[in-house]
């Protein structure tokens, strides 16, 4: 498809369509501006054609769908929707766009829901720039205010292509009321109106005279000479005016506005009457009747079309049009029409520019080259002198040369030009840095208007005050409605109950079970969610651009305390299970080093928390992510007036709320009930100082198995229990059943892989001979006492139940073997000489016991061996005893490789 508009050479420009102009129009301006450049010789490889905008079915039907009940204009979005599809792609070339277009997202406040909707950047990221081909000399034939308002941001986006304006048309012979709606602004009609009504010759009869004109028109009118018509005693009102058409509409209604308070584009303080207690809506319906007629509905479904139709055909004395529409109008040989500004000179003035699409194909030069030969003093002139059009000239320079050719064709109009105080709608309701910009405007306000002068009940009125205060923005938002208190407060508490929490973690940081979650990253991360709680606040507050500033950097930093800080508490938890082997940590994971490379190990986490049963961290990542989302998403309707909308608003933060508490009860909460429960005593527990942030001894992989909901949990938040729990009394009697099987003093020196802790003991007291026949016989028979004992746990009781019987004691285990291990090194030191004086001895026994006994032991250990490989192999098999291994491991010291079960299992 690029490669279709990139090597055609046809040159699309889209151009807005008429309102008034027959069928055959777009032909027409097509085959006179082909016959121009093609005697001027501009471009003629290239083919260039003007055409319409065609909506789809699909344009502006999202808009509708989701605030159509906020009476949009659907039209209005179609056509939008289809100009801004077009701008997108590369089909057209060029665009002649009018400035309520052009310019209709231009304003420091922006529809983040319009433009979610319309899904558009800033419109100027889709024009292209002319000044790095332009010179100013080219330029100096517009009007410099036409030319200045072309420029965004020191950027000009558009050429000025031509303008446009509202006039008051009368016919000829009813000139004596070419000013009736100015003097109904002063409340009187001078004496030589009433004398050239009453001397003219006017098609009217008494009663619709009487009728229309009320009490304001002298009494003289009704005794003046008139010919009485009986087709022109059907006539109701003397204005004709196309209100059907919301532009038109709107248009009339700044300039009711602009002429009756004096508003100007310099002077909106005015506009402050919509903040006061007044009707303008109806003032304006009053005014409407006076002159259109009292079928309001009627006036209200006529369109330009229609309007145009029933002015040349003599139904109206009035006609409210275009400065456009007068060359066909005084080409009708039917009518004599002249020209006549509105009251007070108040004027909607349009400006339509010429801009470059920044996504076309063509070569820019070229397209450079035709925009300025399509805006240059000749072309404005053909075109005035073939359509009626008026040039971007500066009209009131009357020395101008250009201005004195063009007035000496369009005297009438040059006079009205001359005189006006041109009105630019997409600026006129912007009263403020912060008011709404002209596509919301456009979008609600004429609708709004409509649906008010229809029927003018209590409630669309106030209605239509509400939405164009809001469009003013002069009246700071409330947020005492009920739909944000409730938030509001559950927010409050929440963030007070995170505090709270805050406290207690810092207050028992030092506890070994709250050091593993890194108690201070642990505090950032609630920290950071105290800051999206109370941003939402800050949020609906922030009514300067500097506090909308300041709210973006207080939620970016809420964000990545968020977030950072449990990425680094998943690092904490990785190296942890990522080093099995027995090693004090010491300061090396110490919190404060931990901002360092807490993003890099993330995906590896996923897999070997995955592996360890750590997999809630994962899931808090991914349960924080979609509540944050949406908790964000909400924010765009904040203020709407969709019931549906405010349910989802509450239902998204109900959520928000009530996945943060979870969130942090699963990060903190847990083991923070654990230790309020189990205050540790004499400044050490499991023989960690509470006094370090750090780990003394060596780390005790128990205290990092993962909550499960079983016995094994500690940090229950309720104390209740589940089907696999067990109660006090049965624990403490299957407790009395392992000790009764073991040797309460000895129960770690009864493994079989245990020889080097178990040589160690026996040293202190045995000679070397006894020593290795005691140990044989220890294996022979604890691994027989192992068996049986595995066999009636089997039988009694599932593998779970022995795995935690066993780790509640291999607790001990991990204090009496940090103190043997000092003991071991004193003893030693004291036994190297007897051991030396018994060597001979010992050396001379131990070849007759190993000589009678190699056999045996061989086989007795190869068996046993078999056997309680049998039994590791059956509880390896077992996901769930992925620490019971480890632990296995620890307690011999050996690597896999270095184990006969491992290697076995190889």
């Amino acid at each position: 498809m690029n490669n279709i508009y990139a090597h055609n050479n046809n040159i699309k420009i889209l151009i807005g369509k008429s309102d008034v102009k027959e069928k055959g129009y777009l032909e027409k301006y097509n085959q006179k501006i082909k016959e121009y450049l093609t005697s001027k010789g501009t471009l003629s490889k290239y083919n260039v054609e003007f055409s319409y905008c065609k909506p789809e079915p699909s344009d502006g039907v999202i808009v509708i769908e989701y605030i159509g009940y906020l009476k949009y204009d659907l039209e209005y979005s179609r056509n939008y929707n289809c100009t801004l599809r077009a701008l997108k792609g590369e089909e057209y070339d060029m665009f002649i766009l009018d400035n309520e277009f052009f310019f209709s997202d231009n304003s420091k406040a922006t529809n983040v829901v319009l433009n979610g909707y319309y899904r558009m950047l800033r419109l100027s990221e889709y024009y292209y720039d002319y000044n790095s081909h332009v010179e100013s000399i080219e330029l100096n034939h517009h009007d410099k205010k036409i030319l200045e308002e072309g420029y965004i941001n020191d950027n000009l986006y558009g050429l000025p292509y031509e303008v446009d304006f509202n006039l008051l048309y009368y016919h000829e012979n009813y000139s004596s009321f070419k000013d009736i709606l100015s003097n109904d602004v002063s409340n009187s009609i001078s004496n030589d109106i009433s004398n050239n009504i009453s001397n003219s010759t006017i098609n009217l009869d008494n009663n619709t005279v009487k009728n229309i004109l009320s009490n304001d028109i002298p009494n003289t009118i009704s005794n003046s000479t008139i010919n009485l018509d009986d087709n022109a005693s059907n006539q109701d009102g003397l204005l004709s005016i196309g209100l059907k058409n919301n532009d038109e509409l709107l248009s009339t209604f700044a300039e009711y506005l602009s002429y009756k308070y004096d508003i100007t584009n310099e002077n909106k303080n005015p506009l402050d009457i919509f903040f006061k207690p007044n009707n303008v809506v109806a003032d304006f319906k009053n005014y409407l009747m006076k002159y259109t007629g009292f079928n309001i509905t009627k006036t209200l479904e006529t369109d330009l079309r229609q309007a145009y139709n029933s002015f040349i055909n003599q139904e109206k004395i009035l006609f409210k049009g275009k400065a456009s529409y007068y060359k066909d109008l005084k080409n009708n040989p039917n009518i004599s029409v002249f020209p006549n500004a509105l009251p007070k000179n108040r004027s909607a003035f349009q400006q339509k520019y010429l801009v470059i699409n920044k996504n076309t194909l063509k070569p820019i030069n070229d397209l450079i080259s035709l925009a300025l030969e399509l805006t240059s003093i000749e072309m404005q002139n053909y075109r005035a002198d073939v359509f009626g059009t008026v040039p971007t000239f500066d009209i009131k320079n009357e020395a101008d040369v250009n201005v004195k050719a063009y007035c000496a064709k369009n005297l009438d109009i040059c006079n009205v030009y001359r005189k006006i105080e041109p009105i630019r709608m997409d600026q006129f309701f912007i009263k403020n840095d912060f008011s709404a910009n002209y596509l919301e405007t456009r979008a609600f306000l004429p609708s709004f208007l409509n649906q008010n002068i229809m029927n003018s009940t209590v409630n669309d009125t106030e209605n239509f005050n509400i939405l164009i205060r809001n469009i003013l923005n002069d009246e700071k938002a409330s947020n005492n409605e009920y739909k944000y208190f409730i938030g509001d407060y559950a927010n409050f508490i929440l963030i007070i109950g995170f505090v709270i929490i805050i406290f207690l973690v810092m207050k028992n940081r030092k506890h070994p079970y709250l050091k593993v979650i890194s108690p201070k990253l642990a505090t950032l991360n609630i920290v950071g969610y105290i800051i999206n709680l109370s941003s939402y606040i800050f949020y609906k507050n922030s009514d300067t651009k500097f506090l909308c500033h300041c709210n973006l950097i207080y939620k970016v930093i809420g964000i990545n305390l968020t977030f950072l800080p449990i990425i680094a508490i998943i690092f904490r938890i990785y190296y942890i299970y990522t080093n099995i082997s027995e090693v004090n940590y010491g300061k090396k994971v110490n919190d404060n080093r931990l901002f360092i490379a807490m993003s890099i190990m993330t995906y590896k986490t996923f897999k070997v928390s995955r592996k360890k049963g750590e997999i809630k961290f994962i899931f808090l990542i991914v349960l924080i992510l979609f509540l944050d989302i949406m908790y964000e998403i909400s924010y765009f309707f904040l203020g709407s007036f969709n019931t549906g909308v405010v349910v989802y608003i509450i239902i998204s933060q109900s959520l928000y709320i009530i996945g943060s508490v979870y969130y942090v009860y699963l990060l903190v909460g847990a083991r923070l009930i654990y230790v309020i429960k189990h205050p540790i005593k004499n400044g050490a527990f499991n023989g960690n100082s509470v006094y370090n942030d750090y780990f003394d001894i060596t780390i005790n992989l128990v205290d990092f198995i993962p909550l499960k909901k079983e016995e094994k949990s500690k940090y229950t938040c309720f104390g209740k229990r589940n089907k696999y729990a067990i109660n006090k009394k049965e624990k403490d009697y299957k407790y009395n059943i392992l000790n009764n099987n073991y040797n309460h003093n000895n129960k770690f020196s009864n493994y079989p892989n245990n020889i080097n802790f178990n040589n160690n003991n026996n040293n202190n007291n045995n000679n070397i001979n006894n020593n290795i026949n005691n140990n044989n016989i220890n294996n022979n028979n604890i691994n027989n006492n192992s068996m049986t004992y595995y066999n009636n746990i089997k039988n009694s009781e599932s593998i779970n139940t022995y795995i935690n019987s066993y780790i509640s004691n291999y607790t001990d285990y991990i204090n009496n073997y940090n103190n043997n291990k000092l003991n071991n090194n004193n003893n030693n030191n004291t036994n190297i000489n007897t051991n030396s004086n018994t060597t001979t001895t010992i050396n001379t026994n131990n070849s007759n016991n190993n000589s009678n006994n190699t056999s045996n032991t061989t086989i007795t250990t190869t068996n046993n061996n078999d056997e309680f490989s049998k039994y590791l192999e059956d509880i390896d098999n077992n996901p769930n005893n992925y620490f019971f291994n480890q632990s296995l491991k620890m307690l011999t010291e050996q690597n896999d490789t270095d184990n006969y079960y491992y290697r076995k299992k190889e």
